[in-house]
């Protein structure tokens, strides 16, 4: 019997790198491992087809997430914030958690 299942969820990475892919193969302490192929995206793909958003990223002169982009997410994402306040309009967010269009909007740290 399987102690753990694995939901796939849609994920993406966004980088500065034109489209590529990689392994990565996580070992476990017991000898089993998994591998899984980590591919890239622009980021209108990332913000329609992501099912979960994390960001982790240094300071920006503006935010990352805004009205705009969070107009191109589809219903029930999830937002997590691992980076710092400032990175997401926490207002927007807001505006849109009020209308259903999030699943959950997670924060490390926020700016209100």
């Amino acid at each position: 019997m399987e102690r753990w299942k694995f939901f796939t969820k849609n994920t993406s990475i966004l980088t500065l790198q034109a489209n590529f892919s990689a392994p990565i193969t996580i070992d476990f302490f017991n000898g089993q491992k998994i591998t899984i192929t980590i591919e890239t995206a622009d980021l209108d793909t990332l913000l329609k087809e992501s099912d979960f958003i994390s960001l982790h990223v240094p300071v920006q002169e503006n935010y990352v997430i805004s009205t705009e982009e969070i107009s191109k997410m589809k219903n029930g994402v999830g937002l997590i914030n691992a980076a710092r306040g400032g990175v997401v309009d926490e207002m927007a967010l807001i505006k849109a958690i009020e209308k259903n269009d999030f699943w959950t909007g997670c924060f490390y740290i926020s700016t209100i």
